[in-house]
């Protein structure tokens, strides 16, 4: 975590016992200026006056061009606030990007489109892995584990036919990998997971008509 406030001490104080007397230390100056001396420059318009805004909400003060997110009391946290704001304003900054450029100024040109940036789907990993410890203990143990499983009623609208229902089914098929997951004996001889790919579940066979 990135300290929120820094003072200068020309000595600590101490106690009697040679101790740090955290009494004794001065408060930090919450108004205390952070930038350069000299004239502040004031922000441009376009990516570095809205990211300016943006500093503004969340660190929640007045921020200039070439002020410092983390001396302003920034950290990694608010550094996530940040970004995820910022994307939503078309940018494509990173919070690696945050701790690299730190200014309104400095990330001004890592600016998209200017669109809202959708965050990228995770790449998902298809094919045989190892169980979980887990499973192997319900797979390994006596008896049925089928009362471990899960179950949910839904309530359908009028007019839900076959036909849109195996279309929705098909998209949380492909959509959802766990649903896609097998248990299958793996090559070492012990319960693994096979992960389908998406559209390897027909759906039409999914559906069941109590």
């Amino acid at each position: 975590m990135v300290p929120h406030t820094f003072v200068a001490l020309a000595a600590l104080p101490l106690t009697a016992s040679g101790k740090v007397d955290r009494r004794a230390l001065p408060a930090p100056d919450p108004e205390q200026e952070t930038a350069p001396a000299g004239a502040v420059r004031e922000a441009a318009d376009g990516p570095e006056g809205v990211l300016c805004g943006l500093f503004a909400e969340v660190l929640g003060r007045a921020v200039a061009p070439d002020d410092n997110f983390f001396s302003l009391g920034g950290d990694s946290i608010a550094a996530l606030t940040l970004v995820s704001r910022a994307r939503g304003k078309g940018f494509a900054f990173t919070l690696g990007d945050v701790f690299r450029h730190k200014t309104p100024a400095a990330l001004a040109p890592l600016t998209g489109s200017g669109a809202p940036v959708a965050a990228p789907e995770p790449a998902e990993a298809c094919g045989e892995s190892a169980a979980t410890p887990v499973m192997r203990w319900l797979l390994d143990g006596p008896g049925p584990i089928g009362r471990f499983g899960q179950s949910m009623t839904l309530t359908l609208p009028a007019g839900a036919d076959d036909a849109r229902l195996v279309r929705a089914l098909r998209t949380l098929l492909d959509r959802h990998a766990a649903l896609r997951t097998r248990v299958v004996e793996g090559s070492d001889g012990r319960p693994a997971l096979v992960v389908g790919e998406p559209g390897s579940v027909d759906a039409a066979q999914v559906l069941r008509r109590g």
